[in-house]
């Protein structure tokens, strides 16, 4: 377990506010060696023992020492940590009477973003502030209010999955702030590639595929059929993608129709059921939810 050293950095205003019943999560990191067969794994730790019995998710990495990740550790809010993974420090970003989740490193680096949630516990926007920690940052949306996850094209553009009945894929022009339907009945997860289109998860009566939507033709084709029940996969390069069940990743390559193929077991670590999964260069990140 990592030694960890805390250091508030930045603090807004305000009383903390209500907790909410969440699931037990923690952050694993690994590093490995990718070849085309297997993820070798030569380093693997705990990134939450601090917290271990709480909510830890959502990371992202903020570069290749440090990542962001949404934590009930403080009075049981959710709110942001930077953890440096390199100088074991826990860096808190935000102090808010609000609850904050899903932190997203712009494309320019400058600008993280966050969905969050109002004290009212309903209204869900999204709150964008600055890398630096300069100032107190800005809603971006203030009349889209259901937002639940999202992530953000090269171009700055938005695409948000709305909270509703059924759960819709919006996209938000950064320009004119309107925001447009797409689909409906989306899973959580939502990737952009360097080509600018998106992946996603569309569920199609008791079926789930991953579709491609292209935002010049405007038109989405099915990827392949999900692993089992997963809403969560992340790229590994620019043709192959990975999905987990239970505790292990199995990887997909789009361009061949060969489906999924077993590539890393990481129960060998004790994981039972991974979730979220993030990718940079050599290093990988994943989720752990208690069953």
């Amino acid at each position: 377990m990592l030694n960890w050293k805390l250091f508030i950095v930045f603090m807004l205003i305000g009383n903390v506010g209500f907790s909410q019943d969440l699931p037990k999560t923690n952050v694993y990191l690994f590093s490995f060696i990718k070849d085309a067969e297997r993820l070798k794994i030569k380093e693997g730790k705990l990134l939450t023992g601090f917290n271990k019995s709480g909510y830890n998710n959502q990371p992202c990495f903020v570069d290749d020492n440090a990542v962001l990740i949404t934590s009930n550790y403080f009075e049981g809010n959710n709110e942001i940590l930077k953890l440096d993974y390199y100088e074991n420090i826990i860096y808190r970003i935000t102090k808010t009477p609000e609850n904050e989740y899903s932190p997203t490193l712009s494309h320019d680096f400058n600008n993280f973003t966050v969905v969050r949630v109002d004290k009212n516990g309903i209204d869900q926007n999204i709150h964008r502030y600055p890398m630096d920690l300069s100032d107190k940052g800005k809603t971006l949306f203030p009349d889209i209010d259901n937002v639940g996850y999202h992530c953000i094209d090269h171009f700055g553009n938005t695409y948000a999955f709305l909270v509703d009945e059924p759960h819709k894929l919006a996209f938000i022009d950064k320009d004119t702030k309107q925001s447009k339907v797409l689909f409906d009945n989306i899973g959580r997860t939502l990737k952009t590639d360097k080509y600018n289109s998106l992946l996603f998860v569309h569920k199609i009566g008791d079926k789930m595929v991953i579709k491609n939507y292209n935002p010049n033709t405007q038109k989405a084709s099915v990827v392949h059929p999900t692993l089992g029940d997963s809403e969560d996969f992340e790229y590994l390069s620019s043709n192959e993608i990975v999905m987990s069940e239970n505790g292990k990743l199995y990887k997909l390559n789009i361009s061949n129709n060969i489906g999924w193929r077993e590539y890393v077991d990481l129960s060998e670590y004790g994981l039972k059921n991974i979730t979220r999964i993030v990718i940079r260069k050599n290093k990988l990140l994943v989720v752990e939810q208690d069953i």
